[in-house]
């Protein structure tokens, strides 16, 4: 197999992997984002799924927002020592462990425990998305990527709302 280095592409085909990255980037902050804005828009429903009161089960996010800020601190060095290719796959693979675990979950310990991958996993993808804009994107195409990436983010907080309304009113 043949790899092929950035100097050898075509503009066309540096066009395309640049778009194509930024696609990727945009793709993952919205998935990541999505399961947060989700759970916060049916917490009513998770309660009383699980029989505890709504302050009780918004500890779920609480659990993942905290250790994501302890791992976001640490990021800080990992992305120094290892690659971001394999950070970031660990991260995704943690928040789909997280959230496979998560909606599978017959209890409020198992969702707190599965919450805590959910958190590990959000803040290495997110930390990791935004060193591959830095590492992979020329400086001109760097403002667009970051804005891209958080606008992920953004387009579930605009869209998931809507989802789950239907979703939690159905049921």
């Amino acid at each position: 197999m043949v790899t092929q280095t950035i100097e050898s592409m075509t503009y066309q085909e540096t066009r395309f992997r640049n778009r194509f990255f930024m696609l990727l980037l945009l793709l993952s902050m919205f998935l990541m984002a999505t399961f947060e804005v989700f759970l916060s828009n049916a917490m009513v429903n998770v309660a009383s799924s699980l029989n505890v009161p709504v302050g009780t089960a918004s500890q779920i996010l609480t659990v993942g927002s905290f250790v994501g800020l302890i791992v976001g601190l640490i990021m800080g060095f990992l992305t120094v020592r290892f690659k971001h290719k394999s950070l970031f796959l660990l991260g995704i693979a943690l928040f789909g462990l997280g959230a496979l675990g998560t909606f599978f979950a017959q209890d409020f310990p198992s969702i707190l425990f599965f919450s805590l991958f959910l958190g590990i996993g959000g803040a290495m993808g997110s930390i990791v998305v935004l060193s591959l804009i830095g590492d992979f994107l020329p400086l001109e195409k760097k403002g667009i990527a970051m804005g891209l990436a958080t606008g992920g983010s953004i387009i579930a907080n605009l869209v998931v709302p809507q989802v789950t309304s239907v979703l939690t009113n159905a049921s």
